[in-house]
């Protein structure tokens, strides 16, 4: 296609990017012609078709289409040579993304454009992971690291499908792909819809979407800034410019798309936003700040107290690295029961009476379903009741099968924290070395609490 060029006149009217014209662009077999008027096009399109001929091609007008960009268009053809024509769309596939100019016409400085992608990609995320949930059916929860790993090969893609050029200047629209992360990952983890959306990254290593495409976007600027590709360079050069000079671009929704995360970042000025410096010390910026914003969230929500002052291990096994991102210990347990059971305590999204009635009575009234006495939180049902035989026998076992496991230092310190129920559940549960019998021990209190409900409050007198 070499020779395409010298068939394609140029005119006033063309396309300029940052003083380029650009009247043509290919992708493959995939031809683009553009001209911001009428006349502009026809010509063009009368080019090809010598272009066509001279190779010996034939111009296939049926798989051809016209976009009319900034105002409704007047008619439904557009007419061109000697009786040729082709239809004007309002939506099409292009290069796998579905461009609107209705949508476009209808948002705010029309950068609806690709509107209509979203809701593609939405759906196409949304049939794979209920194809995911399917085969679940049939072999039982997946592992976290195989279905977190399934996400990233299958999910991911589709929700981040052109992040690195489409900038999210739509909330309503990345929402729809933000909620189909987040119900997977609550699938994969046993959690319910209402648990909270920031421990579904501390726990599983994965990234907030919206956080994800920012950081796609940045480091395409950076692949942009460091290649050869003069075009592209030109066109971000426009779009600095035209945001410097006031006017709404590319750049602007840039902007926003950042300014928009829920931690502050400082974004270049104009000159840095051709700087390859300026650009990789944002992406530095979004990437280490949405883990600090996450842990920040955690350790400020008290019903997470057990994940408070969390370590993870340095290169020689000590617990000393702070790890806002990863992918969890506890998760890793073989058997699915075991892990959600301990997964829901430690993430507070069990069904002791503290919590399942936290919409309906005050703390105090939250009372144990089977001594009624004390409030029904982790701490009484693993550490004290007394009044369920069941519950006595397995809490029994559950002890002597950490004594047997613990090294002698550890059954010092399981001594020396008799005096603190409290301090000696929080190791209990957050130990690496009998994770599995910790979590057994979860599963056993969650099938009791299942058994039996909790009884009515009586009612007042007076």
């Amino acid at each position: 296609m070499s020779d395409l060029p010298q068939f394609i006149p140029k005119d006033g009217d063309d396309v300029e990017l940052s003083g380029v014209a650009v009247t043509n662009v290919e992708q493959a077999d995939d031809v683009l012609l553009m001209s911001t008027s009428e006349e502009g096009l026809r010509k063009k399109v009368e080019g090809i078709y010598r272009w066509c001929s001279v190779n010996f091609m034939l111009f296939n007008e049926t798989k051809s289409v016209v976009l009319v960009f900034g105002r409704s268009a007047k008619k439904e053809v557009f007419e061109w040579g000697d009786g040729g024509e082709m239809a004007i769309r309002d939506e099409v596939t292009y290069l796998g993304f579905q461009l609107s100019t209705r949508a476009a016409a209808r948002s705010k400085l029309g950068t609806g454009i690709f509107r209509k992608h979203y809701d593609v990609k939405e759906k196409a995320a949304a049939r794979i992971a209920g194809a995911i949930c399917g085969v679940e059916r049939l072999t039982g929860p997946l592992p976290v690291a195989v279905a977190t790993r399934l996400y990233m090969a299958l999910i991911d893609p589709h929700l981040t499908h052109g992040a690195d050029v489409v900038v999210d200047n739509n909330a309503r629209a990345v929402s729809k792909l933000v909620e189909v992360q987040k119900l997977f990952i609550r699938r994969t983890m046993g959690l319910g819809p209402r648990s909270s959306a920031n421990i579904l990254f501390t726990e599983t290593g994965l990234i907030p979407l919206r956080v994800r495409r920012v950081c796609l976007l940045l480091r395409y600027i950076l692949y942009v800034l460091e290649a050869p590709a003069g075009l592209v360079k030109s066109a971000l050069r426009e779009a600095v410019a035209l945001d410097f000079a006031g006017r709404v671009s590319w750049v602007t929704s840039l902007r926003w798309a950042v300014s928009a995360l829920p931690f502050e970042c400082t974004f270049p000025d104009p000159n840095g936003l051709l700087r390859v410096e300026e650009i990789a010390t944002l992406l530095e910026e979004v990437e280490g700040g949405v883990g600090k914003w996450l842990q920040g969230r955690l350790d400020a929500n008290p019903k997470l107290s057990l994940l408070h002052g969390r370590r993870e291990p340095d290169v020689d096994g000590a617990l000393t690295v702070k790890m806002p991102l990863k992918l969890r210990y506890y998760l890793k347990v073989a058997h699915p029961g075991h892990r959600r059971a301990l997964t829901r305590v430690l993430l507070s999204e069990h069904r002791y009476a503290v919590e399942a009635l936290q919409w309906t009575r005050p703390v105090g009234r939250r009372l144990c379903r089977f001594c009624g006495a004390k409030v029904e939180t982790v701490e009484h049902l693993w550490m004290w009741c007394m009044k369920r035989p069941e519950l006595c026998a397995a809490r029994k076992e559950f002890m002597s099968d950490v004594w047997r496991a613990a090294t002698a230092a550890e059954r010092a310190r399981l001594v020396e924290l008799d005096i603190d129920a409290g301090a000696q559940l929080v190791w209990l549960l957050t130990s690496r070395d009998w994770v599995s019998i910790v979590a057994s021990f979860a599963y056993s209190i969650e099938r009791l609490v299942e058994k039996v409900k909790i009884p009515p409050e009586p009612r007042r007198r007076g």
